[in-house]
């Protein structure tokens, strides 16, 4: 947090497994923790208190589970489970909404989007079916843990959710391919081209 220009750094301590600014009082509540700290140094003396010391966003873990077609080099999610610290939860509805929503936006930026720009510097996918996004044969199924705390900076202690959900599941789709066919695919979207041309390059490197 302090290196990123964002607390001195004698003002951001370790206590007890959290990072938080050791100027709050009694060295930090429940929602001084890194993203606490993570604030313009100038900001933070004119933010009112319920905002300088708890927490804005909602924190969130996914994983994801795929099947992988070593032949095709087809992967098909089939499970995704997040978890997310998200203050109150002031509508549960439109709360997972929210994060359904995220996962699925992320699913497309992971598996299928991709704008092409031709070599005379013209968009090439210029229809829906060029440019692909997920339907709902794609949706694997979804598991979300919700943990409420009252460390949120809203009202009634809530958090924003927003479209959080989208900012960690390409890199947890990323992961789960790379668990299946013991090979990073490092561009996105990951396609069945890409993965064939990682397992082809395992299988010539005797992996």
């Amino acid at each position: 947090a302090a290196t990123s220009r964002l607390a001195a750094p004698s003002r951001v301590v370790w206590l007890d497994g959290w990072c938080i600014r050791a100027s709050l009082p009694g060295g930090g509540g429940p929602g001084a923790r890194c993203a606490a700290a993570a604030r313009s140094a100038s900001l933070v003396g004119r933010l009112p208190p319920s905002l300088r010391d708890a927490v804005q966003n909602a924190s969130y873990l996914e994983r994801a589970a795929i099947f992988r077609d070593r032949e095709t080099g087809e992967v098909k999610l089939r499970q995704l489970t997040t978890a997310h610290n998200v203050g109150t939860v002031l509508n549960p509805l439109m709360h997972q909404g929210q994060i359904d929503g995220g996962i699925v936006m992320g699913m497309g930026y992971a598996k299928m989007e991709e704008m092409i720009i031709s070599e005379s510097g013209n968009v090439a996918t210029t229809n829906l079916g060029d440019y692909k996004l997920p339907t709902i044969q794609d949706i694997p199924v979804l598991n979300t843990a919700v943990i409420q705390s009252t460390s949120g900076s809203g009202p009634y202690n809530s958090t924003s959710i927003g479209e959080t959900a989208i900012m960690p599941t390409a890199a947890a789709i990323a992961n789960a391919v790379e668990d299946a066919v013991d090979a990073r695919v490092d561009t996105l979207p990951i396609t069945a081209e890409k993965v064939l041309q990682v397992l082809k390059r395992g299988m010539a490197e005797g992996r």
